[in-house]
C-alpha cells in the first residue's frame, strides 16, 4: 500500500502527550490498483477509516461492506480487519488508530464494540469527524511541541463523542443482545491476548473455559467468522511486526517468545502474511 502522509507511532511516542489518548497511527492513505490490505489482527486499538474518495470494501472478520467517498468505519480491539480498492474507482482514505483512557470513553466504545458485530453496523456517516480528521492531519504536520498536544487532545474528544452519538441515534448500543456465544468468544480473544507468550498447545483452551476445543473452535467460527488457529496466527505476526518495529529482539528471539519452532517457521509465516521478510520489513522501518 502507498501513503501520501503517514506518521508511525514512534514519531508521536517522541513528540506529543496526549492525555486522553494513546495516538497509534494516522495517516493518509491513496491506493493503487495493486494495492491490497492484508488481513491484520487489530490489538487492543480502535481504528477510523474515513474514505475520502472511490469505492473500496471493508472486511471486519471476512464479513464485507461497500464503502464510499464520506463513509466512516470503525474497527475495534480483537477485529480481523482488511481493505481492498475498486480498481477502477480507486479508494483513498484517512485512518486514525487510538486508545481511549478516559473509563467512560472505554466503556461507552466496548458497549458499541459489543453491539456493533456485523460489518454494515460499523459504518456511519459524519462530516464533522471528517473533518476533524483531517484537521489533526494539518495539525501534526506543523507540529509544536507546546500547544500541539493541546490541539490534537481536543480534537479528539470531539471525534469521540460524535462517534459515540452516531452510534447511539442509530440504535446499535444495546447490551441485551449480547449472546452467550459472543462472550464466550470475546473471553477467548482475551484469553489468547494476555497469554500469547505461554500458549503451546491451543487444545489446552479446553482446560480453560470446560468445553472440548471442537466445541470452542466451531463456536468461534461461526461466531466471528476465523477459526482460532486463525486468530491466534494473526495475533502472533501482530505483535512480532511490532516486536520488529521496535527492534530490542533478534528474529530468533522474537521466534522463541512466541512459540514459533523455528526463527525459520516465523520468517516464512511473516513473508507470505504480509509479503516481505522480517529482516527486510525492519529495515525498512528503521529507515523510516
Amino acid at each position: 500500500m502507498t501513503h501520501d502522509y503517514y506518521l508511525d507511532y514512534s514519531y508521536f511516542n517522541k513528540n506529543i502527550g496526549l492525555n486522553d489518548f494513546d495516538l497509534k497511527q494516522i495517516g493518509r492513505a491513496y491506493c493503487n490498483k495493486n494495492t491490497l490490505y492484508e488481513n491484520h489482527y487489530h490489538s487492543f486499538l480502535y481504528q477510523l477509516t474515513i474514505v475520502t474518495d472511490g469505492v473500496g470494501v471493508i472486511y471486519t472478520n471476512n464479513k464485507p461492506v461497500t464503502v464510499k467517498k464520506g463513509d466512516i468505519y470503525l474497527s475495534c480491539p480483537y477485529d480481523i480487519h482488511r481493505i481492498e480498492t475498486d480498481k477502477k474507482n480507486l479508494l483513498k482514505y484517512d485512518f486514525i488508530l487510538f486508545i481511549p483512557k478516559d473509563k467512560t470513553l472505554i466503556e461507552k466504545l466496548n458497549n458499541i464494540m459489543l453491539s456493533s458485530t456485523t460489518a454494515e453496523s460499523r459504518l456511519i456517516k459524519d462530516e464533522r469527524i471528517n473533518y476533524l480528521v483531517s484537521s489533526v492531519i494539518r495539525e501534526l504536520s506543523s507540529f509544536d511541541e507546546e500547544l500541539s498536544p493541546l490541539v490534537v487532545n481536543g480534537i479528539f474528544w470531539q471525534i469521540a463523542i460524535y462517534l459515540i452519538r452516531d452510534f447511539e441515534k442509530k440504535g446499535n448500543i444495546k447490551d441485551s443482545n449480547i449472546s452467550e456465544r459472543e462472550v464466550l468468544c470475546f473471553q477467548i480473544m482475551d484469553y489468547i491476548n494476555n497469554e500469547l507468550y505461554n500458549i503451546t498447545n491451543l487444545s489446552d483452551l479446553s482446560k480453560v473455559f470446560k468445553y472440548s476445543y471442537n466445541h470452542l473452535s466451531s463456536i468461534f467460527k461461526k461466531t466471528t467468522s476465523v477459526s482460532i488457529i486463525e486468530y491466534y496466527n494473526m495475533l502472533r505476526l501482530d505483535v512480532a511486526k511490532n516486536l520488529l518495529e521496535e527492534g530490542n529482539l533478534s528474529l530468533t528471539q522474537i521466534a522463541e517468545k512466541l512459540n514459533y519452532s523455528t526463527p525459520y517457521s516465523l520468517s516464512k509465516a511473516f513473508k507470505n502474511h504480509f509479503k516481505i521478510s522480517p529482516r527486510q520489513y525492519k529495515n525498512t522501518f528503521n529507515k523510516n
